[in-house]
């Protein structure tokens, strides 16, 4: 292979625990792209682990490389692909997801065309049960201008789908002149502070409505693990953005919705989590103790009038402390989660 061919793309995926059945899924989809141009894959392994490519890379349009770092998570394994990649594009892959053949060259092929320093696709979710689908509705389009301004009010709506590093296209030189990085100190909502960045300085932003990016749920998973630290790692993340919109008046009302969101990611797998080690004093003690911390306080005030009617219950719930009721949220939506 061409040692001075520049890669089209380089796709980086961090890896840390991921069975090898997904992983070889997942780069068997990179190695089948359309995309005729060079993609350049960066495996960053977050701690040891070894690891077996499949035949169909090395090729003279794909490359596969490896780094192992000391386990540090997720944002430095990025920050680590980052750092090795030469792709005159930058997409991020999970390491148990995969793309559709088409995905890189969709991608790939509007940005060019629009000179864009980001492009955001469409996704699937896949459930054991159902696919959701996700993205741009209707024709390609591009933002501009203060046009620009309504997605950088979504990259704070976690449900918007925007806030998602993967399902993206980057510009590489966008990223470097503008020292973009992912926060190593934020282990919840990094990929929101990493997109919250790039939208700052993005002058261009391309949307195109064909999947790019198939998004395995794994209802067992990560929702039903507990972690002692969880409201700290979500208050952590809430002090971060914060300091990044500063008041500024463009983004106050999004950010406390941002807030809000987060408080019901707590009452349902930190507050109610079933394997919390806790009795049933200490777990009302838990609830009392969060709903008195200021960030929740002044976000709880006023209406929920841009949540979903499930969503406003379960705010008013939390407004005046109604544990019973949230007890009894947290429990139907445990059912549905199959926590």
């Amino acid at each position: 292979m061409d040692e001075a061919k520049q890669a089209w793309i380089s796709v980086i995926i961090p890896v840390y625990h991921t069975p090898a059945s997904l992983l070889h899924i997942c780069l068997e989809s990179i190695a089948k792209q359309s995309l005729h141009g060079l993609i350049e894959c960066i495996v960053v392994l977050d701690g040891e682990q070894e690891i077996h490519f499949p035949t169909n890379f090395n090729s003279s349009n794909r490359k596969i490389e490896t780094i192992t770092i000391k386990h540090g998570g997720v944002s430095a394994a990025r920050n680590a692909g980052l750092a090795k990649a030469t792709g005159e594009y930058i997409t991020f892959v999970d390491s148990d997801d995969e793309l559709p053949v088409q995905a890189l060259s969709c991608l790939y092929n509007f940005a060019e065309q629009n000179t864009c320093d980001i492009v955001q696709g469409g996704y699937a979710a896949i459930f054991p049960s159902k696919i959701e689908h996700h993205g741009s509705a209707g024709k390609s389009r591009i933002a501009i201008g203060n046009d620009l301004n309504a997605f950088r009010r979504n990259v704070l709506n976690p449900e918007s789908g925007v806030s998602l590093v993967w399902g993206k296209l980057f510009r590489r030189s966008f990223l470097l002149d503008h020292e973009i990085r992912f926060d190593t100190e934020m282990e919840v909502s990094e990929d929101t502070a990493f997109v919250f960045d790039a939208s700052q300085h993005a002058s261009t932003v391309g949307f195109i409505p064909e999947c790019v990016y198939l998004y395995k749920r794994n209802n067992s998973s990560t929702v039903s693990s507990f972690r002692l630290d969880y409201l700290s790692r979500i208050l952590v993340a809430i002090n971060k953005m914060s300091y990044r919109i500063k008041n500024n008046e463009t983004y106050t009302h999004v950010f406390r919705d941002y807030i809000l969101f987060h408080l019901l990611l707590v009452q349902v797998h930190y507050l109610f989590n079933s394997s919390a080690p806790w009795n049933h004093r200490q777990r009302k003690r838990q609830y009392m103790n969060t709903l008195e911390e200021d960030v929740f306080k002044d976000a709880l005030k006023g209406d929920f009038s841009d949540f979903s009617l499930s969503k406003r219950i379960s705010l008013f719930a939390l407004k005046y402390h109604l544990y019973y009721i949230s007890l009894l949220i947290s429990f139907v939506r445990h059912k549905q989660l199959h926590i």
